[in-house]
């Protein structure tokens, strides 16, 4: 039978394994390189529709990549700005294609994605290198 734990605010008894103060079985800096990819991708196409500011992927990609794709992002932007003389739209259509994964090596996860953002399809590809502290991608290209 489970460790019980009793909830703050009753007095029913829940299990230990999914009490928030539990011990979880992985330290909390191992994370799923896939899902950490597929997280990150969504974050991105969200920034290449003008939802988010790109700020928000600094701690997950590398000083390297935040400048490639701060550069890509400004060529794309201006290339929607070209297309629609208004400016983007604050509630822009996007929606989420397909997404692949593969392990090339044991440290190593490229994932592609596709997206289709105001009526244009966009592929994605991210490498991700899996360190001690966690994963981080060390390459994005938005085509």
């Amino acid at each position: 039978m489970p460790t019980l734990a009793r909830a703050v605010l009753g007095s029913s008894p829940i299990p230990a394994s999914t009490h928030m103060l539990a011990r979880s079985p992985r330290p909390r800096t191992s994370v799923d390189p896939l899902v950490f990819a597929h997280r990150l991708s969504l974050i991105v196409w969200e920034i290449c529709a003008d939802r988010r500011p790109i700020e928000q992927i600094t701690p997950w990609v590398t000083e390297n990549v935040h400048q490639r794709l701060s550069k890509r992002l400004t060529l794309l932007r201006n290339a929607a700005l070209v297309a629609k003389p208004e400016g983007p739209s604050s509630a822009s259509d996007l929606r989420i294609g397909s997404h692949r994964a593969m392990h090339p090596d044991e440290h190593t996860l490229e994932f592609c994605a596709t997206a289709r953002i105001d009526g244009r399809t966009r592929a994605m590809v991210i490498s991700v290198r899996i360190y001690v502290a966690g994963p981080r991608a060390t390459s994005i290209d938005v085509i």
